[in-house]
């Protein structure tokens, strides 16, 4: 990494960093929305226009499937993801709750 001398290029390198900064962020949302709903990430209308080319047309069943498959995980992942959250839950409320029972309790000198 090169020296930074003047007070204005760090602020310049500051702002690069930021904006690349954002831009990873806001990639990485996408991802986990992508995730979530469990869509295919986006594809440029090169890559499609390659990938038809080179896939020919898909039966019903497969098509079927692939929506079967992608709807029976987004179920399964909304259930995990609950399961974890109330267990989270639980356990918190138990650490709260320890917390709370020592704290007031009196100091006996």
């Amino acid at each position: 990494m090169k020296k930074i001398r003047r007070v204005q290029d760090m602020k310049q390198e500051r702002m690069r960093l930021r904006i690349r900064q954002l831009e990873l962020e806001k990639q990485l949302k996408i991802s986990w929305k992508e995730l979530k709903t469990g869509t295919k990430p986006f594809k440029e209308p090169e890559e499609k226009k390659k990938e038809s080319e080179e896939e020919p047309s898909r039966s019903l069943w497969s098509l079927a499937l692939d929506y079967g498959t992608a709807y029976i995980s987004q179920k399964l992942a909304a259930k995990a993801g609950q399961a974890t959250e109330a267990r989270l839950k639980e356990s918190m409320d138990n650490l709260a709750e320890k917390l709370r029972t020592s704290f007031s309790r009196k100091r006996k000198r």
